[in-house]
């Protein structure tokens, strides 16, 4: 016969193992301009116009990172033209990101950008704990010559 006790913690131990993960929210920033430029360059990521955010990976173990960039976009060129977007923690792109020519957003065959299309892309990275610095770039390929990039959000959780 099991005794009440271990009934109670047994049950107590599968509510606990059935709960869901939950993400946390570790930072977000926004910026709510656009930025253009013609050649791969950081872009923008707060209302003071930073290129780099720092954040914090708390506790004493390493935590995988998801970090999501949603932004307008648009390419100038042509419409094989496309914009890339490398998103880089501590000096080096992560997955999916690291890998050159990914389409962030493509062309539409016009001398300028514009037509904006909204975009986003999820990387993760495990991080050990403490602080870490990312960056966002964006840069025209496949014949696109300008690209343009804003009313962007970035997301850092844990």
């Amino acid at each position: 016969m099991t005794s009440p006790l271990a009934t109670a913690t047994t049950a107590l131990a599968l509510l606990c193992l059935a709960q869901p993960a939950s993400a946390g929210i570790i930072k977000a920033v926004t910026f709510g301009l656009e930025a253009t430029d013609t050649t791969r360059n950081k872009v923008p990521l707060n209302g003071a116009s930073a290129t780099s955010i720092s954040f914090n990976v708390s506790g004493n173990n390493n935590k995988k990172i998801a970090i999501t960039y949603s932004a307008t976009c648009a390419a100038g060129g042509s419409a094989a033209g496309f914009i890339d977007i490398d998103i880089e923690v501590d000096g080096n792109e992560i997955s999916p990101t690291d890998t050159s020519g990914e389409t962030f957003c493509q062309g539409d065959a016009t001398a300028g950008a514009d037509t904006f299309v909204r975009a986003t892309i999820i990387g993760v990275k495990t991080l050990a704990p403490g602080q870490h610095t990312v960056e966002v770039f964006a840069e025209p390929l496949g014949g696109a010559s300008s690209w343009q990039v804003g009313l962007s959000t970035l997301l850092i959780q844990d």
